[in-house]
């Protein structure tokens, strides 16, 4: 190749190189960014659709049908069970220690109307996922306790400090006249009021009835499963932003060097010739002893010259 074509082709490289980077930047700003918040945000069960799920949702294993392990994490960190029902309604997996459904008729678990409640449409199945507060055994437990005695029992007050939940009595006017165990801010009354259910969102979870003297009987927890979506989505853009311009920062001081080396490499020579040239056309023809251009042990131009 001539020296002219090798110069065309080192100048094009750099630019290549320096569009590569770029590109390669950018892409590993969107590669933090979404590993940050696939590690801090929960996996909505209920923003799953039946398209998605259709191909892998059921493993078949000869005879057996099973619900693939994928889901089975999901409804766990859901805190909820999956149900697999073919179409005669019989239910042919699930997931979790125990069947809630099993021996239901079908008429009562068409009456089902628990919040959070969702089904999907499979090509031979139907999957139905049912939501299990974990502030309901602990709710159930602590009421039959009221109810019976008046009190909460030595067994029930373990189980609660263990959950870090409370129970606690509103009268009429809502002022809070009992709490047993825990003691957190005092509720508002319309934060009993049910929500759309989701479960990553909700910092406490809450479960009440009203008692016979029409007070009310609230058993209020931390939310294990907590993880909202716009504290990590705020945290994640800035990783993201800071990735991205230091990324670029680095990449224009690499720049900066790069056109520092490509002058001291092609534009000084094309400089030092324009001015040999310049004395020459002043009839000046005088040797000029250049240390900066020769090797000192050999006397030979050196190879940027």
């Amino acid at each position: 190749m001539k020296p002219a074509g090798k110069l065309t082709l080192r100048f094009v490289s750099y630019f290549i190189i320096f569009y590569l980077l770029i590109i390669s930047g950018f892409i590993m700003s969107l590669v933090f960014f979404a590993i940050f918040i696939n590690d801090r945000v929960g996996d909505n069960i209920h923003v799953m659709s039946s398209f998605e799920i259709e191909d892998d949702a059921v493993v078949e294993k000869g005879e057996s049908i099973k619900i693939a392990d994928y889901l089975v994490k999901r409804a766990e960190e859901n805190a909820g069970q999956l149900y697999l029902f073919d179409q005669s309604m019989t239910i042919v997996d699930y997931t979790g220690e125990r069947c809630e459904l099993c021996g239901m008729p079908d008429s009562e678990i068409f009456a089902l109307k628990q919040p959070g409640m969702h089904t999907w449409e499979l090509p031979k199945n139907y999957l139905l996922f049912l939501p299990i507060s974990p502030v309901q055994p602990l709710f159930e437990e602590a009421l039959d306790n009221w109810l019976a005695t008046g009190a909460i029992s030595e067994v029930t007050l373990q189980r609660l400090k263990e959950h870090k939940a409370s129970v606690e009595i509103y009268d009429t006017e809502w002022n809070r006249t009992d709490i047993v165990g825990k003691r957190y801010e005092e509720l508002k009354k319309p934060q009993l009021v049910e929500e759309k259910y989701d479960i990553f969102e909700h910092e406490e979870l809450k479960q009440s009835t009203t008692l016979a003297d029409d007070s009310t009987f609230v058993v209020r927890m931390p939310n294990p499963s907590y993880k909202p979506f716009e504290e990590p989505f705020n945290k994640a853009m800035i990783l993201f932003v800071s990735i991205f311009f230091g990324g670029h920062i680095i990449l224009l001081l690499g720049v900066i060097f790069l056109s520092i080396s490509i002058s001291r490499q092609f534009v000084r020579p094309l400089v030092y010739v324009i001015s040999r040239i310049e004395r020459l056309t002043q009839f000046d023809y005088s040797d000029i002893s250049d240390k900066k251009i020769h090797h000192k042990k050999t006397g030979k131009l050196k190879r940027k010259f």
